[in-house]
């Protein structure tokens, strides 16, 4: 059962996105959008220790594809050993308008494919072992842009992505033949996509 302050969250949240929306009609109704490129970066994703953007240009009335770029960079303790974990993304993410218009406030699908280098180094009584594998992670999410005078935006959505990257890695001790097996936590299999990004059309 929901109590008082959950429903008190979910109310005021309701009412904020009523009110973007109210606000975001002013763009929606003056016509054809004049914006041709969107620059997006999701500030949820740095508490995760990820930094992430991405640039929208539009390619015909309804789509936009272009590049997404993000860093990881983090860390986990394993039986008195850390293991650092970094990773690039390299991708690009398409984005349908279901009004027929981009930039101008709305319903969107986003699929999305990614190129994921990943490296790990785990130091044990300071001998230093490492590895890196390029992984790959395609998504795909549904979402809500709200659109105001001056380009100023926010993408709300939900969505899911699949992460190939294994949960163990085969690492080589520096200088030496020798390898060992490292666990990582698992960023393999379907995970959930959340869009909060602001943006800045121009």
């Amino acid at each position: 059962m929901i109590n008082n302050r959950a429903l008190k969250s979910i109310l005021d949240f309701s009412a904020l996105l009523l009110f973007m929306t109210s606000l975001a009609h002013a763009v929606t109704d003056a016509g054809g959008s004049p914006y041709r490129t969107n620059i997006r970066i999701n500030p949820i994703t740095l508490f995760m220790g990820v930094f992430n953007v991405d640039a929208d240009f539009v390619v015909s009335d309804a789509f936009t594809l272009g590049p997404s770029i993000g860093i990881l960079q983090g860390s986990t303790e394993l039986t008195n050993n850390t293991v650092q974990i970094s990773a690039w993304t390299f991708g690009a993410r398409l984005n349908y308008f279901f009004s027929g218009d981009a930039f101008m406030g709305g319903w969107y699908a986003a699929p999305s494919f990614s190129l994921v280098p990943v490296s790990i180094t785990e130091v044990v009584t300071s001998v230093r072992f490492s590895a890196s594998q390029l992984s790959f992670a395609p998504g795909i999410l549904i979402g809500y842009q709200f659109m105001w005078s001056g380009g100023i935006n926010f993408n709300f959505g939900f969505g899911a992505t699949y992460y190939s990257t294994p949960s163990k890695f085969t690492t080589k001790m520096d200088g030496s033949v020798s390898t060992k097996t490292t666990t990582t936590p698992s960023f393999a299999g379907v995970f959930p996509q959340v869009d909060l990004s602001f943006g800045w059309a121009f």
